[in-house]
């Protein structure tokens, strides 16, 4: 970081950080890339298309608002990799911008507004510090401790996998479907399957104040990260965190769940060392490893079907690019559903399978 000094306005300190996580992914990656301010990042799969990035400087040099997905610092879909590094292949714009608007505690509007005030001073040595994890290629939610997810902020730490987009069409799917089944007061249990964040969870919740709801993970780590959330964001009176693989808490408890959702690990062994180095390298393996052909836990918590006191009447499963038309036969295989939809994300990959009986 000696190259770099203590800005005088908030804008140079983006146009710095921004250079500085530039040349460090053009090191990383051996080549060279075009001069000119960061360009805009159109996120893989599971991120909103179109718009300009959050990460996009105008003529002005002021960043470009983006759509909200951007804005809010997603991450991509886990066979990709996160967005916002400044290693080879994502943009180091974004990265800066996501960090400078967590270290002011400010939006994206309050940051433009704010875009020629002078540098906090006294915020350097945090400032310097960032950068340098973001070059190493640590993600922005790591580095901030924060991932929105479904218009809310979630604390993550590297025990949990950093909520992504797509993974909001599954809560959005689950919850219009089970309000056309049980009514929108309906008094029922729901189960996620390997919370990690607790997003899925707490977020389900949250929309259904008559809902009880049980989060289960196999690390006692993860679930800490997910009772911190539903604390903070009111939700632990109406939840149950217990510790466990897939359906085995259900089982020892005796619980019916009319619903249960999950997005278990499932990218095939083979792949994860050419995934994205931000999440091959800093998020959690146990969230990320589904096996050879990355179906190892759908097959597992399918065949725990049978040990439940009840069969769910909805089941949201979130699965990988090309996977759905298996898992879906594994569903139709365990059980008699009055159907089963395979589900897009924003990308058009078939991204969730939900079963309905």
């Amino acid at each position: 970081m000696n190259e770099m000094t203590v800005p005088s306005t908030i804008r140079e300190a983006y146009v710095q950080a921004s250079s500085f996580l530039a040349g460090r992914g053009r090191q990383a990656s051996g080549g060279t890339s075009g001069g000119g301010a960061p360009s805009g990042e159109t996120a893989g799969s599971g991120t909103s298309g179109g718009g300009a990035s959050s990460g996009e400087t105008t003529g002005s040099g002021t960043p470009g608002i983006g759509t909200s997905g951007e804005a809010s610092g997603a991450a991509g879909t886990r066979e990709e990799g996160g967005a916002a590094s400044g290693t080879p292949g994502q943009d180091p714009g974004r990265a800066a911008l996501l960090l400078l608007r967590a270290l002011l505690g400010c939006d994206q509007g309050d940051l433009i507004l704010r875009w020629h005030d002078p540098f906090p001073a006294d915020q350097w040595e945090r400032w310097t510090e960032w950068l340098r994890r973001k070059a190493d290629g640590e993600p922005v939610q790591y580095i901030t401790g924060e991932a929105p997810f479904c218009g809310r902020l979630f604390r993550v730490t590297p025990a949990v996998l950093v909520p992504r987009p797509e993974t909001e069409l599954l809560v959005e799917r689950v919850s219009r479907i089970a309000q056309e089944m049980f009514g929108p007061d309906g008094a029922l249990t729901a189960a996620d399957i390997g919370t990690g964040s607790g997003a899925i969870a707490v977020t389900l919740a949250l929309l259904h104040p008559h809902w009880r709801v049980i989060a289960t993970d196999l690390s006692p780590e993860a679930l800490e990260v997910a009772r911190a959330n539903a604390r903070a964001l009111g939700a632990d009176a109406r939840m149950d965190f217990v510790c466990g693989d897939l359906l085995e808490p259900l089982a020892r408890r005796g619980v019916i769940a009319d619903v249960l959702v999950s997005n278990p690990p499932y990218v095939p062994t083979g792949e994860i060392a050419g995934l994205m180095p931000e999440v091959r390298d800093h998020e959690p393996r146990l969230a990320l490893d589904g096996g050879e052909d990355g179906l190892d836990k759908y097959r597992l918590l399918v065949r725990e079907l049978p040990l439940l006191p009840a069969l769910p009447r909805l089941i949201g499963l979130e699965v990988g690019a090309g996977q759905a038309e298996a898992v879906a036969a594994l569903l139709a295989e365990a059980a008699r559903w009055e159907r089963i939809e395979r589900v897009r994300d924003y990308s058009g990959i078939e991204r969730h399978v939900i079963a309905v009986r």
